[in-house]
């Protein structure tokens, strides 16, 4: 099966209601009922360039590219479940938070994240009887201008749930005690505008500070890497994202 019919294999196992509508050769949306979210399904073409930005989508779509899910498809489903609310529920409160090693945050986000490897100061774990459910990673703090005045900060770089499951106020537990740990007054974020709403953001006490523009990459179709140049001599494609919003908490 290619990209668009595995996707639509697994909404189907699922028992997921949606209709889908096709946006053009490389773009499928599909609107999952009945909360009508809107996911495009945009796909990865050799020689081609698609630029998310182009496409007029509706700006709250979610957009699921197929080099994610080539290289990672139990995470992406693991997305889907969670948008179909589908997820199995285990409240914050019934954790317990611990410092996490290197290889426990690298080998979680191996199997449960779509994003690419990251360097971190404080690699947090959420356990549920003895099972590490989620986890975050922060940077080192360091000095910040805000409105107010300057402000010591530390950057929440990743926060990951278990697959098919959904801390309930994992991220905020994570976020009380890392501020702990490091002393600082701010956290601030990025959010991948492919993927995040900004309500969810607003709800943990962010607010939008910044703005960074779409940003492109070269996709190998051999392995599926991101790469900010093309292979030589390999199978390559172009895609746009539809950039980030930086967000911190200790905002005036």
């Amino acid at each position: 099966m290619n990209f668009i019919e595995s996707i639509l294999d697994f909404l189907g196992q699922t028992g997921a209601a949606f209709t889908q509508k096709s946006l053009d050769d490389l773009n499928t949306e599909i609107t999952l009922e009945p909360s009508k979210i809107r996911l495009v399904l945009a796909g990865v073409g050799e020689n081609r360039i698609n630029d998310i930005n182009r496409s007029h989508i509706d700006p709250d779509s979610r957009i699921l590219w197929e080099d994610q899910w080539q290289r990672q498809p139990k995470a992406v489903e693991s997305r889907i479940v969670s948008l179909l609310q589908k997820s199995r529920r285990i409240h914050a409160r019934e954790t317990k938070i611990e410092a996490i090693t290197k290889p426990q945050l690298q080998g979680f986000l191996t199997e449960h994240h779509v994003s690419e490897p990251m360097t971190s100061k404080y690699k947090l774990g959420l356990f549920h009887k003895d099972n590490l459910v989620a986890v975050s990673a922060f940077g080192k703090s360091c000095p910040i201008d805000l409105a107010q005045g300057k402000v010591l900060s530390i950057e929440l770089i990743r926060f990951c749930n278990l697959s098919g499951a959904t801390v309930v106020g994992g991220m905020s537990k994570m976020m009380k005690h890392a501020l702990k740990l490091s002393g600082a007054e701010d956290i601030m974020t990025y959010a991948d505008l492919d993927w995040s709403t900004t309500g969810t953001y607003e709800l943990l006490g962010f607010k939008e500070t910044g703005r960074h523009e779409p940003l492109t990459y070269w996709v190998n179709l051999d392995t599926w890497q991101r790469q900010k140049t093309a292979t030589s001599g390999g199978r390559n494609g172009q895609i746009v994202n539809r950039g980030s919003v930086k967000y911190n908490t200790n905002v005036e």
